[in-house]
């Protein structure tokens, strides 16, 4: 019996002793607090893991059972300071620093990634020590002034070699130990050499080469398929996609589209999925440019819905995606508007298929606009007659037709009746008695007003306006200049 017990007490003890996959022992001269924070990068956030206990006199010892997923860690200490760990697949190692400079001090036994890694910032630290007064001069001189200009370009000589030997170490590092995720890091920053296309002769056509060029390969340095980068600090992947997007995405839902489609191809793995699914859906869920629902709708259906790797895709939350695509999917730009015959309750001067009806397929300008308002919508009160004003502006010159159709049921129809009769609109009115044949989902009709800009052929060509957005797409297409404002022409009269 004695012998069983024994024997129990001696395995329970070997788990605790022996099955600890992470063990990093933290010996921090000088620190004198009760905790630190151990935590990973990841984009602009620092998130937290742990937190470790000290003993008051800088020793710690952190214990765990399972590896923690690889990538750039930190330790944040109480007095403000915090360092970084390289977390790899050795995870049993000894760090220690002074509190005074913890990064300058750092040494590191048992991980020879992490003792390179801090060889090459101590090296870095001490060279922008160098740069540092060089820098500070160019930012107190004019580069305006020819004087000064002369002089930044003699400080920018004197940088350059100390920035040399900064990037020769990092190239060392990467040649000496590719494996190492700090060299991918290197890797990563090195930008790519555009071609120069000397070949083509035309200037804009050679700009537009290289252009397009630098935006295909400009993440060729990056390993998207590598986890690890999921967990790093904001400047070597979150700045380079905000960098990407708005400067080298071409602003045209499509080409966004594209774009997104070409580095999601590189995420090999569930967590640069879902990291790059969640940026991107972000970065366009709620963009306020016109049609670039598009891209929403690109990224709900593809990477949420069509995927085996959303696993964080609940029921409920396929439900309201869905709920979302049913109202968004047929009124895309460039889609054919969806079909629409409208019941007609005030008078229409379109020809008419049915009596008492009007089909939208019946109007035949080279633009039609689709206005869904209602007549007791206050928004709607304030927009309805600086569309009419624009309207009549606009028909002087242009071949436009505005269908309005009102989204108000029968108890607000005297309300509707009304309202028309006050007002000497122009336009076809219809009155769509709340849905009339869906066309609230066809239209995601659930705010008013709402408004679309048709071509002749029936085609979305803008979506989400207000008069004013109206009025500058349509001479934009048109090209003629926009009509000057009463309000301008008075207040130059009054400046003369």
């Amino acid at each position: 019996m004695r012998t069983t017990i024994f024997i129990g007490i001696f395995y329970i003890l070997s788990i605790n002793i022996f099955a600890q996959e992470v063990s990093i022992k933290f010996n921090i001269d000088g620190y004198t607090e009760p905790i630190g924070q151990l935590g990973f990068h990841q984009g602009k956030s620092m998130r937290l893991q742990d937190t470790i206990a000290f003993d008051g006199k800088g020793y710690a010892q952190y214990n765990r059972a399972s590896k923690l997923p690889e990538g750039i860690y930190f330790l944040y200490l109480s007095n403000g300071q915090w360092f970084d760990i390289i977390m790899n697949k050795d995870q049993t190692f000894e760090i220690s620093t002074k509190a005074s400079d913890v990064i300058a001090n750092v040494n590191i036994k048992g991980n020879e990634e992490n003792s390179v890694f801090y060889e090459f910032m101590k090296f870095s630290q001490k060279e922008n020590k160098k740069i540092s007064p060089y820098r500070q001069l160019m930012d107190s001189l004019d580069i305006s002034n020819k004087k000064d200009s002369l002089e930044i370009l003699k400080l920018r000589k004197k940088i350059k070699p100390i920035s040399e030997s900064v990037d020769a170490y990092r190239a060392r590092i990467i040649k000496e130990h590719p494996d190492y995720f700090i060299s991918k890091i290197f890797k990563s920053m090195i930008p790519v050499e555009v071609p120069k296309f000397s070949e083509i002769k035309d200037n804009k056509e050679r700009q537009k080469k290289r252009a397009l060029y630098n935006q295909e390969h400009y993440f060729d340095n990056l390993d998207f398929a590598d986890e690890r980068f999921v967990r790093t600090h904001q400047s070597i992947l979150f700045d380079r996609l905000e960098y990407y997007k708005n400067n080298l995405m071409y602003p045209v839902p499509d080409s966004v589209i594209n774009s997104i489609d070409r580095i999601m191809t590189k995420a090999k793995g569930p967590e640069m999925y879902k990291f790059l699914v969640f940026y991107f859906t972000k970065a366009y869920e709620n963009s306020k440019l016109m049609c670039f629902d598009k891209v929403k709708l690109h990224m709900y259906q593809n990477y949420f819905l069509g995927d085996t790797r959303a696993t964080w895709v609940t029921k409920e939350t396929e439900g309201k995606l869905n709920d979302i695509i049913e109202k968004i999917k047929d009124n895309q730009c460039g889609n054919e508007a969806p079909s629409l015959v409208i019941p007609d309750s005030a008078g229409t001067k379109a020809t008419q298929q049915e009596t008492n009806f009007i089909s939208l397929k019946s109007i035949k300008n080279k633009y039609v606009v689709l206005y869904f308002w209602s007549a007791t919508c206050g928004h709607c009160k304030k927009t309805t007659p600086v569309l009419d004003s624009i309207y009549k502006s606009m028909k002087k010159k242009i071949d436009i037709e505005i269908l309005t159709i009102c989204i108000d049921d029968q108890k607000k129809k005297k309300e509707f009746k009304d309202y028309i009769a006050k007002h000497n609109f122009e336009w076809i009115i219809a009155w769509g008695d709340k849905n009339y044949n869906g066309f609230r989902t066809k239209y995601n009709v659930f705010s008013t007003p709402t408004m679309y800009l048709l071509d002749e052929d029936k085609k979305i060509i803008g979506k989400d306006l207000n008069p004013e957005m109206l009025e500058r797409i349509v001479y934009q297409l048109e090209d003629i200049k926009l009509p000057e404002k009463e309000e301008v022409k008075k207040e130059k009269t009054i400046k003369h």
